[in-house]
């Protein structure tokens, strides 16, 4: 059995493959990496899904420069899609730039306030980015007092 996930690309159903959405009625195949999809976008530049997909597959990489290109195409595409917001707060996280993270993971819940998914994911990755940054000024303030205090006065102007 085929099952289409664009009209460019279609993939068996079967063990290798996983839904995508909670009722099942798309699929994504384990096996399905990123040149497939990158032909399928060839083909069909604006399919703002594919581009949701592939950036995916670039955030689970941790390569954040392709995987903000592709979310931030998304974000253009479908300004609405609060898939599209919260794929350029990961992509942006990956990147360890927390500001920008914050806008877009805060502007997927506005878009659907109905869906707990993206309020609770909103949530939790404002701790996460919240704790990484804390982490960060801790190792600053570290590497500057093991410079001394002469060492230090330079690096605060």
């Amino acid at each position: 059995m085929l099952v289409t996930l664009c009209p460019s690309l279609s993939i068996p159903s079967n063990a290798n493959t996983i839904p995508i959405n909670a009722d099942q009625s798309k699929w994504f195949s384990k096996e399905l990496d990123l040149s497939h999809l990158t032909q399928a976008i060839l083909k069909d530049p604006l399919n703002a899904t594919l581009l949701s997909n592939r950036g995916l597959c670039y955030a689970r990489q941790k390569n954040g420069n392709r995987a903000l290109e592709d979310a931030m195409t998304c974000v253009m595409l479908k300004p609405d899609w609060p898939k599209a917001h919260y794929r350029a707060g990961v992509a942006w996280s990956i990147l360890e730039k927390f500001d920008a993270a914050a806008l877009e993971f805060a502007a997927a819940p506005q878009l659907d306030p109905g869906n707990q998914d993206l309020r609770n994911a909103f949530q939790l990755r404002s701790v996460y980015n919240h704790l990484v940054q804390c982490c960060h000024v801790k190792h600053t303030l570290i590497h500057q007092l093991q410079l001394g205090e002469d060492d230090t006065a330079q690096v605060v102007r």
